[in-house]
């Protein structure tokens, strides 16, 4: 699964400021900014912004970050489903029931390509 414009979901939990564009009316004033209410491509925190608002959703989801490696996610104590994200592609494993179920409740909450079966990710056949 692979989601688009990942970067944009996230929004920024502490002030994130920046300056006007050139060309824009207002970068003519003197130490005039904006404040961002959403992240931006480019932004610095906006892959910390991603992965807090992904991991929040995976909450709701009952999804949860093992402690081994924090992109991978488990559903249950015994797992049932388990989702490796990669910036913005998610590897699904588990019954074909949970995946299928995953598959439909995830894209309540963002927009995404299913990329069907996964044979190659990260240069690596697999």
């Amino acid at each position: 699964m692979d989601v688009k414009t990942a970067f944009l979901y996230g929004s920024p939990e502490e002030y994130a400021f920046m300056k006007y564009p050139n060309g824009y009316p207002h970068e003519q004033q003197e130490g005039t900014c904006r404040k961002l209410e959403q992240s931006l491509y480019g932004l610095r925190q906006s892959p910390r912004f991603w992965y807090q608002h992904l991991t929040s959703v995976f909450k709701k989801l009952e999804f949860y970050p093992t402690l081994a490696d924090p992109c991978l996610f488990l559903k249950g104590t015994s797992v049932v489903c388990m989702v490796y994200v990669h910036v913005d592609h998610m590897i699904i494993g588990g019954t074909l029931e949970e995946v299928s179920n995953f598959k439909i409740k995830i894209q309540e909450y963002f927009n995404m390509d299913d990329l069907g079966e996964a044979n190659f990710i990260l240069g690596i056949d697999i």
